[in-house]
């Protein structure tokens, strides 16, 4: 009985296929094939072409958007460089006032001082490092020029196609 079922719906479904494939398009010469051949490459150029403009438009707004971004951590790297420093120095000075004073012994200001003198160095050495990788990345140049060796590739070849 099972084997029965399984011939039937087989058969069901090769029936199908060659309903299906009697709608197939009817080449009779091969000049209307040519067409025909041309006619689905204007249509596949047609849609790579919208598919690259919505890229293209993707991409300008993404740019835009980096670019306001890398501007605001550049100010704001920019604003850790300089008042790192200053806090640092105002900081010594509040230090040896207390210390010419007499309000504080060596002992209990070293380590607050170690601190302050420690990220003063830590900021000329981590702040550029990161403005140089974030702001400044390689990749993104190579990126967008294998998009567009791909693209220029594909042009030629759509040009030697016809």
């Amino acid at each position: 009985m099972e084997t029965t079922d399984n011939i039937s719906n087989n058969r069901n479904l090769i029936e199908h296929i060659l309903n299906r494939n009697d709608n197939r398009q009817q080449v009779s010469s091969d000049e209307e094939l040519h067409q025909s051949d041309n006619s689905n490459l204007h249509q596949h150029n047609a849609q790579f072409t919208a598919l690259l403009e919505a890229y293209v438009k993707a991409f300008e707004k993404n740019s835009t958007k980096k670019i306001e971004n890398k501007q605001e951590v550049f100010k704001i790297a920019k604003f850790l460089l300089l008042s790192i420093p200053i806090s640092t120095i105002f900081l010594l000075f509040i230090t040896l006032f207390l210390l010419i004073s007499d309000k504080v012994d060596v002992l209990e200001i070293l380590p607050g001082l170690t601190a302050a003198l420690i990220s003063l160095i830590g900021t000329f050495v981590v702040i550029p490092k990161m403005i140089i990788k974030y702001l400044f990345n390689k990749e993104e140049e190579k990126y967008l020029a294998e998009i567009i060796g791909e693209i220029q590739e594909y042009d030629k070849n759509i040009r030697d196609k016809s």
